[in-house]
């Protein structure tokens, strides 16, 4: 029997449809979508144009397609194609030139708010002589409703000093309202007026935060030097669902206010804002400070009042003349400044002297107008004399004068008397206590009470200070008092020296608070204990009301700033 008899023969046959096979190979069959033919029928349709009878055969091919879409999905997706074939149908009949210039139409319709700044000459000298103008209270309430509060004001020399701070808060009274302290003394109105402007600016939403925080807000009759433990400050209330009233923060404990705010006068954000009142602050206890007054507060007057201006401030012509001498010199930069871009910068190493003296006087004339801080100008009271006496002899005038911002706690001669007989070592490292670097208002130092953050003072720098002598903390005791002590002093210690008022305030720059003793540093004792020659022993001291070196007054300050500035024009023109 031979291998192969029980092969089958004839062809293999396989379950299924036969294959599609050619010489070629397998031939795909190619799926036309169907949505591209449903679509090429909508559009035949929009335009009109007549169906070949193979896109008649197609459309009823997608009837299948059809089937599974709701009628609101159909007619979704005939909008759909339409809006589609309309939107390519616009474009289409625009040319690129069209489409640029309606761009450029949409732009020039666009508010100033998207406009590209234009900054020149001019308007930089417009604004130059707009910055000079600063605030203007009188101007701000010019309205027959406060004329009687405006002429209060006025004859309690508060203009002035209202003007010169940098952020204010005016709290106006209308003529009906004034009417209730017809009849006062000028010393009693000076003082309910002065009460009635705020240290820093408090709008109506700011003043609404403070609502129950409780922390005094300080005003202009703090800093007189009359007002006694809280008369100088205002507190908020909020009463009848909403309504906010303010009231001195002298009041006795569970007093209501009734002074409510009426409306926002004027407002200029972050520097001056005004919010009249329906009625007066009446601070308790004011009658008193004021029953010995014969003549009226400021009348007479020669020497400077405890009120005068916070260092680096002036009055009204002096600013302006600083203003406009400020204007001249930039002017004169900006000149400069064109001349100098039209000359090579060989040419530029090559000045001649004229010039360089041009130079050299326009800086001088900038130089001389910048007002610097003057402590013993600030604390210029009699109650501080031994105070401003210690700060001179221990050389310390300089280096708080050369400070951007400093905090100082001056002492009365009543607390300074604690002190006598000590060595002048012991003193300079007991006054250099107190004061803090960096500015801190009652304010701020309310916020620091229980976070105990040490307060750096400048007898930190001295480099004798150990451990943390020179650093001092921040105590709340008696329902609210502030007091302060040095944070070497053992865990659990009670500070004893209260903050007491307000002296001057610039704000963000310098503050002076008076404490009612002074800050003792413990182990103070030991570090001069060796020490047998007085610091500065030899040097002359210069007079507690005397100027500290590298001061000047404003009438020195404003003349040099004018000389400098007409040496520099007359530079100028002759260079030219």
């Amino acid at each position: 029997m031979s291998e192969y008899d029980n092969v089958v023969g004839g062809k293999l046959k396989l379950k299924g449809k036969a294959l599609d096979v050619k010489a070629c190979g397998i031939k795909k069959k190619k799926k036309r979508d169907k949505r591209y033919r449903n679509f090429s029928q909508t559009s035949s349709d929009i335009f009109g144009g007549n169906m070949s009878m193979d896109h008649h055969e197609d459309s009823r091919e997608s009837v299948s397609f059809d089937d599974h879409l709701t009628p609101a999905e159909r007619r979704f997706l005939h909008q759909t194609q339409k809006l589609e074939l309309q939107r390519l149908a616009k474009m289409a009949n625009k040319s690129h030139r069209d489409r640029i210039h309606e761009f450029n139409q949409y732009l020039a319709n666009l508010t100033e708010h998207y406009d590209i700044p234009k900054v020149g000459p001019v308007a930089l000298l417009l604004a130059l002589g707009t910055s000079i103008q600063g605030l203007d209270v009188l101007q701000a309430l010019n309205n027959p409703k406060y004329e009687q509060f405006n002429k209060a004001l006025t004859e309690a020399n508060l203009v002035d000093k209202i003007n010169a701070l940098k952020s204010v808060t005016v709290l106006p009274l209308s003529n009906k309202a004034m009417a209730s302290l017809a009849g006062k003394s000028p010393a009693f109105l000076k003082a309910t007026v002065s009460t009635h402007v705020l240290i820093g600016y408090y709008d109506q939403r700011r003043i609404f935060d403070d609502v129950g925080s409780q922390i005094p807000i300080e005003t202009l009759f703090q800093s007189s030097g009359l007002a006694k433990d809280k008369q100088g400050y205002v507190l908020v209330q909020q009463v009848n669902e909403g309504e906010l009233v303010m009231g001195s923060a002298a009041s006795p404990p569970g007093t209501v206010f009734t002074s409510a705010l009426v409306q926002t006068v004027a407002n200029n954000p972050e520097e001056f804002v005004a919010i009249e009142l329906n009625e007066p602050i009446l601070v308790p206890g004011i009658e008193n400070l004021f029953s010995d007054v014969k003549v009226p507060l400021g009348a007479g007057e020669k020497a400077a009042s405890p009120s005068a201006l916070a260092p680096g401030q002036s009055s009204d012509a002096s600013r302006l003349c600083m203003g406009l001498l400020g204007a001249a010199s930039a002017s004169a930069a900006f000149i400069l400044g064109l001349l100098m871009r039209k000359t090579s910068i060989e040419k530029m190493l090559k000045l001649s002297g004229l010039r360089i003296f041009y130079i050299l006087a326009l800086l001088l004339a900038l130089g001389t107008s910048i007002q610097g801080l003057d402590v013993l100008q600030a604390l210029n009271n009699p109650k501080y004399e031994q105070f401003n006496k210690a700060l001179t002899e221990a050389n310390l005038v300089d280096k708080i004068n050369a400070l951007k911002s400093v905090t100082v706690l001056p002492l009365s001669n009543k607390a300074m008397a604690s002190l006598a007989g000590k060595s002048p070592a012991f003193l300079k490292a007991t006054v250099s206590t107190h004061v803090l670097i960096g500015y801190y208002d009652q304010r701020r130092i309310f916020d620091d009470v229980g976070s105990q953050i040490p307060i750096e003072t400048l007898f930190q720098s001295s480099g004798l200070a150990k451990d943390k002598q020179g650093y001092v903390l921040v105590q709340q005791v008696n329902e609210g008092e502030l007091v302060m002590g040095s944070a070497a002093s053992p865990p659990g210690t009670v500070f004893t020296s209260a903050l007491v008022q307000t002296v001057a305030n610039n704000p963000e720059e310098f503050v002076a608070i008076e404490l009612n003793e002074p800050i003792l540093v413990p182990g103070i004792e030991n570090l001069f204990s060796d020490v047998k020659v007085p610091l500065g022993a030899g040097e002359k001291a210069a007079s507690p009301s005397a100027l500290a070196p590298g001061q000047s007054s404003d009438a020195s300050r404003l003349c040099m700033g004018l000389l400098g500035a007409a040496s520099a024009s007359a530079a100028f023109i002759l260079g030219l």
